[in-house]
C-alpha cells in the first residue's frame, strides 16, 4: 500500500445514510415554505387593506338629500363631505362607519345651488359626491347621479 493510499484509509469516515439525508433535506424544505407562506400571508394582509365607499341608495327632493353608504373596505372611515354639484351639504356629526356596515344620512341643501330658481328644480338630474375619509388621512371619493323629486 502506497503512503498516498493509506492515508485516505486513516481519515475515511462514515457518511450519514441517504435515508437520512433526505428526511433532512425535506424537513429543512418544509420549514422554508413554511416561513415563506407566513412572511407572504402577512404582507398580503397589509397591501390588502384599503378605503372604499359605495353610495347604495340617494334620493333628493326640494329640500332633503338622503345619501346611504356602504362601507366596502377594510378600515373604518367617516364621512368628511357630501356634495350636490360641487355645492357642499350641511353634515351634521360624521358617522364612523365600520367594514361592511352602511350608514344613511339625511342632508339639508346647500344654499349656493345655482338655478335659475335659486334651489333644486324637480326632473332635473345632479351629482351627489361622496367623500370619506379613514383615520390616517387617506381619502376616497364616490359620486352618483340622481334626479329631483318633488317633496
Amino acid at each position: 500500500m502506497s503512503v498516498l493510499e493509506r492515508r485516505f484509509r486513516r481519515n475515511e469516515k462514515q457518511a450519514i445514510s441517504p435515508l437520512i439525508a433526505t428526511l433532512i433535506l425535506i424537513a429543512i424544505t418544509i420549514v422554508g415554505g413554511i416561513v415563506v407562506y407566513r412572511l407572504f400571508l402577512n404582507t398580503s394582509g397589509i397591501l390588502s387593506q384599503n378605503l372604499h365607499a359605495t353610495i347604495g341608495d340617494v334620493s333628493l327632493s326640494e329640500s332633503t338629500l338622503t345619501v346611504s353608504v356602504k362601507n366596502d373596505g377594510t378600515f373604518n372611515w367617516s364621512m368628511a363631505s357630501v356634495k350636490i354639484n360641487d355645492a357642499t351639504a350641511t353634515l351634521t356629526g360624521q358617522p364612523n362607519i365600520e367594514p361592511g356596515k352602511s350608514a344613511g344620512m339625511v342632508f339639508s341643501i346647500p344654499s349656493e345651488i345655482d338655478e335659475p330658481t335659486g334651489g333644486i328644480l324637480v326632473g332635473t338630474a345632479y351629482t351627489v359626491s361622496v367623500t370619506v375619509t379613514d383615520m390616517a388621512g387617506g381619502t376616497f371619493v364616490t359620486s352618483a347621479s340622481v334626479y329631483a323629486t318633488a317633496g
